[in-house]
């Protein structure tokens, strides 16, 4: 190209872009064989996605845990009980009654362990779920110990509670299930089915006892 037509070109450019400084960036027009780049703020700017939003806890997600003494390891004899109990169950009021009445149909109050505890020759326990599984025996804070790593396996929060009842003298343990479909919590006392050989609960209303009969001093 003419030297003299190429610097003629170049100052038509100039003059174009400081009128309309836009149109050559946000179009990449080609001046006198330069091309322009396009702005950073336009068509070069990478799209940025807007963050995800933080997927937020189940309901009282902290009693959906498997803990120390409320332990349910995936894969587990205590989950995988629980699943098999729960197979065909539609709610969490369902699921929560067959676990129950697993526990309080197979499963005997520990007297000798009671003693021993009373006695003071047991002074710090905590309950082993699988073992409490396959013995098929324990004391309050065993049954309340699996029964809660059974619902908790099974997506239903429940609570371990500790403290005392005006229906047991001394030291008790119980539990307290969530259930989202009354969004309620509902208290039960597997010690007694256990204790007294009653068996399974009828429906779920039979399984749960009076909560003003308890008095918690600690939720786990």
């Amino acid at each position: 190209m003419n030297p003299l037509r190429k610097l003629a070109l170049a100052l038509a450019a100039l003059i174009f872009l400081s009128a309309f400084p836009y149109a050559a960036f946000a179009s990449g027009i080609s001046v006198g064989g330069v091309t322009v780049a396009e702005t950073p703020s336009e068509k070069a700017s990478p799209e940025v996605s807007p963050a995800a939003a933080p997927e937020s806890e189940p309901k009282y997600a902290e009693y959906l845990k498997s803990t120390s003494e409320i332990a349910f390891p995936e894969g587990g004899s205590v989950a995988e009980k629980a699943a098999s109990l729960c197979k065909d169950k539609k709610s969490d009021k369902q699921k929560a009654l067959a676990i129950y009445n697993y526990i309080a149909a197979n499963f005997t109050y520990d007297t000798g362990f009671a003693d021993a505890v009373r006695a003071g020759r047991i002074t710090v326990y905590t309950p082993d779920t699988a073992s409490i599984l396959s013995n098929k025996k324990g004391v309050c804070y065993d049954f309340s110990a699996l029964f809660a790593a059974m619902c908790r396996s099974q997506g239903i929060p429940a609570k371990l509670c500790k403290g005392y009842s005006t229906r047991v003298g001394g030291y008790h343990a119980w539990n307290a299930v969530y259930l989202a479909e009354d969004d309620a919590w509902y208290t039960l006392d597997l010690t007694f089915p256990c204790y007294l050989g009653t068996g399974k609960a009828k429906s779920f209303s039979k399984a749960t006892v009076d909560s003003s009969k308890y008095t918690a001093t600690s939720a786990a």
